[in-house]
């Protein structure tokens, strides 16, 4: 068999391929059938080995092999575009059936008539865009054996068919294997540091920040400002979730998404077939949950393709510029836990419960036993009046009389919802009746301004002289290199800076609790103004806005909670009595007010806040 000496190689490849030997014997008159199989998985990779590359080398190795005795059809022929399988952004180290292209590889030969092969060899570029891994790559051999397929690289030769080709073929998945853990290593070592002097390693920053020239997050005001207006929306304002997308979407605010790219934090373009001013629920929850937004920075947080749980994180020790302060995402992270509290509890006839999710159950509550789920929350229930009447009465009862849903039983009666109500509104029209307090709060808010600024400058000093010490210990370091100090000098300052190090860390948490007593100040104001801007005309007119007094109920109210007592022969119960029910006896209101407002109402209180006998009626509870 004769074969021509016409190659379409480049000099670049030429190199590499004069090293390559066959291993498969070439027929005379029926050209090889060949598959490409291409893998490229970080950056790096894309760069130095990508696709178009690869291609370009496996077209050059098939055309080099010459042509049949016909002088005219090469000997080696790609067996169709179809078989050309690509798997980009893929891991060499990930198994086979996890990839896209390799498994569609597979499904192909493995589903092809019995007899016949789609092709007879596959080629990659280099042996390591199999595998990264010894086991894996074996794993591809046997599968190769099993369907009589060879296998080719541009950059070794290797004949599989031998004992000795398949043992020089381990050898050479080892070494791979060796050199990716060996690169591993350095890139979490080097990873590791750029991290401790500030270097945020994700590839789009989260929204409100942006990166600086040495990949550290600085705050990006015209977002920043959209993540406090999510935090009030939530925390002071109360709205759900989804109240809070359609307010960003109404005010023509770009979702994350959007302004990453007019930001030029990530390459790319915007659909224009999505609205740009789109929110979903997942993108506030990620905001409101993400502690990047008190500066702190958390990375290692999956394994391989596992999510790690947040005990196994790990926490920067570089403290990145605030947007939210600790009482406000600490508030948030309590309310998003009771996620019930944000949801108004509707049924078919649209009946909202203005107390949903405020009233708590203390019938049941055992302290030792409920010590994680807390007190369990009364939720609305209809009762219609007479069968097919389509009239109702509302009720409020506790989780816990649905046996189905747990196995303790709670033994207090339901309450009506419409007396409860009327009774909490009242309270809630006198403590707003009096802006005594309200105008008192703002003079106090005025007068600690200059304060406040003045705790965020030394707040923001001391960040900055924690930030700088790894920078000074690796100076360190660099001295006692050069013999400027001794060994012996280097562990006592480096002793003294960890020192320095947990004191700042105390300052800071110091400075963070008095910033945020005056942040909580500040809340209590934008409750009232709310109040005067959205509620006060809800309360003159209930019925026809209960979604907005629930909304101001959840303002004002932190929770409700309800007492019991046992049913005596004196109390009127509808229905059957039974030993273990207890009726509503007395509420305990606790308010998201500061104490020096509860101080002026305290003698009024004490006066109205208890129920005359009988205040609910077909019950006969007696307060």
């Amino acid at each position: 068999m004769q074969l021509s000496t016409k190659t379409l190689l480049t000099p670049t490849l030429r190199s590499n391929i004069s090293l390559y030997r066959m291993p498969i014997e070439l027929s005379q008159n029926k050209p090889i059938k060949v598959a490409y199989y291409l893998r490229v998985s970080t950056d790096d990779q894309i760069d130095r080995y990508g696709i178009s590359l690869q291609r370009r080398s496996l077209d050059a190795i098939v055309a080099s092999r010459g042509t049949l005795e016909d002088g005219k059809t090469n000997a080696l022929q790609l067996a169709g575009e179809q078989y050309v399988y690509k798997d980009e952004g893929v891991s060499g180290t990930i198994p086979l059936e996890d990839r896209p292209a390799f498994a569609r590889l597979q499904e192909d030969v493995v589903n092809a008539p019995e007899g016949e092969k789609p092709f007879d060899v596959v080629a990659v570029y280099k042996i390591d865009r199999f595998a990264r891994k010894l086991k894996i790559l074996l794993e591809v051999i046997e599968f190769f054996e099993k369907y009589g397929i060879k296998f080719i690289s541009v950059h070794e030769s290797i004949d599989t068919s031998t004992a000795f080709g398949r043992a020089i073929l381990g050898i050479v998945g080892v070494l791979s294997e060796l050199e990716m853990e060996t690169i591993a290593m350095r890139t979490r070592a080097g990873k590791e540091e750029a991290i401790t002097k500030g270097g945020f390693m994700g590839k789009v920053p989260p929204y409100g920040y942006i990166k600086d020239t040495e990949r550290r997050l600085k705050v990006l005001p015209k977002e920043a400002k959209i993540v406090n207006v999510i935090f009030d929306k939530f925390v002071v304002e109360r709205l759900p979730l989804q109240a809070i997308c359609r307010f960003l979407e109404t005010n023509k605010i770009e979702s994350p998404g959007v302004t990453a790219v007019t930001n030029q934090k990530r390459k790319g373009g915007i659909s224009k077939k999505s609205n740009p001013f789109f929110w979903a629920i997942p993108m506030i929850k990620n905001i409101l949950g993400n502690e990047i937004y008190l500066g702190k920075y958390y990375y290692n947080k999956t394994k391989g393709r596992k999510h790690l749980p947040k005990t196994e994180w790990k926490l920067s020790p570089y403290r990145y510029e605030a947007i939210v302060d600790i009482a406000t995402f600490t508030k948030t992270q309590t309310l998003l836990e009771n996620s019930r509290l944000f949801n108004a509890v509707k049924h078919d006839d649209k009946h909202i419960y203005l107390l949903s999710g405020l009233l708590k159950c203390a019938c049941c509550y055992d302290p030792d036993r409920d010590k994680n789920e807390g007190m369990q929350t009364l939720h609305g229930e209809p009762k219609e009046i007479g069968k097919g009447s389509q009239h109702y009465t509302y009720y409020y009862k506790c989780r816990r009389k649905t046996t189905a849903k747990t196995s303790i039983r709670c033994g207090s009666l339901p309450l009506p919802a419409e007396q409860i109500e009327k009774y909490v509104l009242d309270r809630v029209r006198e403590l707003l009746a009096d802006p005594k307090a309200v105008f008192n709060y703002q003079l106090k808010l005025r007068s600690t301004e200059q304060e406040l600024k003045r705790l965020n400058t030394d707040y923001d000093m001391i960040r900055r002289l924690k930030n700088g010490l790894p920078q000074r210990k690796a100076n360190l370091k660099e001295q006692q290199e050069y013999g400027y100090i001794t060994s012996k000098e280097l562990a006592e300052k480096i002793n003294a800076l960890d020192s320095q190090e947990k004191d700042y860390d105390d300052k800071l948490a110091e400075y963070e609790a008095k910033i945020s007593e005056t942040k909580l100040d500040e809340g209590y104001i934008k409750s009232f103004e709310i109040f005067e801007r959205q509620y006060k005309t809800a309360l003159e007119n209930i019925s026809s806005n209960r979604e907005a007094v629930q909304q101001l109920l959840r303002m004002i109210v932190d929770k409700i909670v309800v007492h019991s007592r046992q049913v005596t022969e004196k109390d009127i119960v509808a229905g059957r009595k039974t030993a273990n029910q207890q009726v509503p006896c007395k509420i305990e209101m606790k308010l998201r007010l500061p104490q020096e407002y509860l101080k002026l109402l305290e003698a009024k209180a004490n006066e109205t806040w208890v129920n005359k006998p009988g205040e609910f009626g077909d019950k006969n509870v007696n307060w």
